[in-house]
């Protein structure tokens, strides 16, 4: 027996190098991989995160989504219009246009508002959505010259009157709704009389503490404050008649809706401004004040007042007017050509 040896296939073998790199490419393309779905999923991430932040629905008004962004902006919108309301409420205070007591009330009334404007903002976004489609459906658009208008309307402060008023009600028979035919003409002739006597060169003030029958007013000689046109708690055409009056001069007898017979009268008058005028400034009053801290009504008089031109930047004031070791205040008034007055107050004490 013959026995002959398998052939042996000599098998050729892969460099190490070959296998190493095979094995570092292949560990490099699923490390890419992992890189690019990380930024895949960071992407997603970031972008659903965007989404929530601007365009999320937080409501919706007949079938319309009121996204995030629209709130946002309806929120800072409301948010600055309280800011400027309350920036025109302190000026018109520090002015004298506005009673501390109805500052202090409409400030408020401003802070309230500040508490809910979350639930404002959106009340207006529905409200602004409803009147759009409204308009559509009415034909109606809105063009650049009326967003113009709206937007010189909410930048306007109207013209202000400080106002007085003598009034004469007629008298009435007890349990009667209406006053008679004589009692009416009876406080027309005492309104006339009123009238006669202030054309005749009597006080105003003497007038309506001795005439008005309004007891709110009269013992203030019928101070009425600051007041605008647009202004629904007085009469009408006593607010007709006192914006069209000249200042110090006193108005007609008026016979008012309710009966009552009045006259009225302007003493300052400030003119409507726009925010963002230039102002023009007609002259400056320097006031200087001596600070009487043992003044039981915190009242003093002042000691040197004085109006210089607009020209003027500096003013020397006598040593006659200043004591020593004396604490003063200053106070120097801005006049505008429209009547405002912008008033900046200081402190100094003499050597």
């Amino acid at each position: 027996m013959t026995l002959k040896a398998k052939p042996v296939v000599k098998r050729a073998q892969r460099p190490g190098w070959e296998s190493q790199d095979r094995r570092n490419f292949l560990l490099n393309v699923g490390f890419g991989l992992v890189v690019l779905l990380a930024l895949v999923l960071l992407l997603v991430a970031a972008g659903l995160s965007w989404y929530n932040d601007h365009l999320a629905p937080v409501g919706s008004v007949d079938g319309e989504s009121i996204t995030r962004d629209e709130l946002r902006d309806r929120f800072e919108i409301e948010s600055w219009r309280l800011d400027e309301a309350e920036r025109r409420i302190r000026t018109a205070v520090v002015a004298g246009y506005l009673s501390e007591a109805d500052g202090q009330s409409q400030l408020s009334s401003l802070a309230d508002a500040r508490n809910n404007l979350a639930s404002l903002a959106m009340e207006r976004v529905i409200d602004t959505k409803l009147q759009a489609k409204l308009a559509v459906e009415e034909g109606i658009s809105v063009t650049d010259a009326d967003v113009d208008a709206q937007l010189l309307e909410e930048a306007t402060s109207p013209e202000q009157r400080h106002a007085w008023v003598i009034e004469v009600a007629p008298e009435l028979d007890p349990g009667a709704i209406e006053p008679t035919p004589a009692q009416r003409a009876a406080a027309r002739a005492l309104a006339d009389k009123a009238l006669a006597d202030l054309e005749a060169g009597t006080p105003w003030e003497e007038v309506a503490e001795t005439t008005s029958t309004d007891t709110s007013t009269a013992g203030q000689g019928g101070d009425l404050g600051w007041i605008r046109a647009d202004d629904t708690q007085f009469d009408a055409a006593l607010l007709t008649a006192l914006f069209a009056a000249e200042a110090n001069v006193p108005s007609e007898v008026i016979e008012g809706d309710d009966g009552t017979f009045r006259i009225g009268r302007v003493t300052e008058i400030v003119a409507e401004t726009v925010d963002g005028e230039r102002i023009s400034i007609t002259g400056y009053e320097v006031i200087v004040t001596k600070i009487d801290h043992d003044d039981p009504h915190g009242f003093s008089s002042p000691v040197f007042d004085v109006h210089v031109p607009a020209d003027r930047n500096s003013l020397s004031v006598s040593d006659e007017f200043l004591e020593p070791g004396t604490e003063y205040v200053l106070e120097v008034l801005a006049l505008e050509r429209s009547g405002n007055q912008t008033i900046t107050v200081s402190f100094f004490t003499t050597s």
